[in-house]
């Protein structure tokens, strides 16, 4: 008798184990269907192909152009990824600097522009100095400051001088170029 009155006991909770049952098989699959939701992503919200920009100071004279083959902003720390990018600082003597890369990376607000792969500076020749190229594989521009830097290997050319060191920071506003450490210079005097 006893084992009859188990089994009575259990019969009432067999078809609530079913339901439960039951629930649970059809509630698994939504559960391994659920989308994930990236948090901390850095995902891309725009692209954008053949971009051109231009900054202005405050007088509304062109101040510096920002040219590159593709743009992709991300939202989480509103930068931006490009693509070739070319950046020129404009002067009102005619020395503008020009700045290109293979890719870069564009701060929030253009506060920085950092420039990477085959990076180069360029100036045009002015009165009497001759065109300038600076040759790195990573840059930091400044826009606001007019200033560029590195603080990797860097090969300096002009007309007379060659010059291989560890760093650099040019300072277009002041007319100054600096270079940081491990300084090595060839200069070729020209006959008159």
């Amino acid at each position: 008798m006893k084992l009859a009155a188990r089994a009575r006991y259990w019969w009432h909770v067999v078809p609530l184990l079913a339901v439960l049952a039951g629930a649970y098989w059809l509630n698994h699959p939504a559960q391994i269907n659920k989308p994930i939701v990236l948090r901390d992503a850095h995902l891309a919200d725009a692209l954008a192909d053949e971009i051109r920009a231009q900054a202005y100071d405050l007088q509304g004279k062109p101040h510096f152009l920002l040219i590159a083959k593709q743009l992709t902003h991300y939202p989480d720390d509103d930068s931006s990824q490009l693509t070739k990018p070319e950046v020129t600082m404009l002067a009102p003597n005619g020395a503008d600097v020009h700045l290109t890369g293979e890719r870069g990376v564009l701060s929030q607000r253009g506060e920085l522009v950092e420039l990477m792969g085959k990076v180069q500076v360029t100036r045009a020749p002015v009165a009497k100095q001759s065109e300038l190229l600076i040759v790195s594989d990573y840059l930091k521009f400044l826009p606001k400051l007019e200033r560029v830097s590195s603080n990797r290997a860097v090969t300096f050319t002009d007309a007379n001088n060659t010059i291989n060191a560890h760093g650099f920071e040019l300072d277009n506003r002041a007319q100054t170029l600096q270079f940081l450490s491990q300084v090595k210079a060839v200069h070729v005097v020209t006959p008159n």
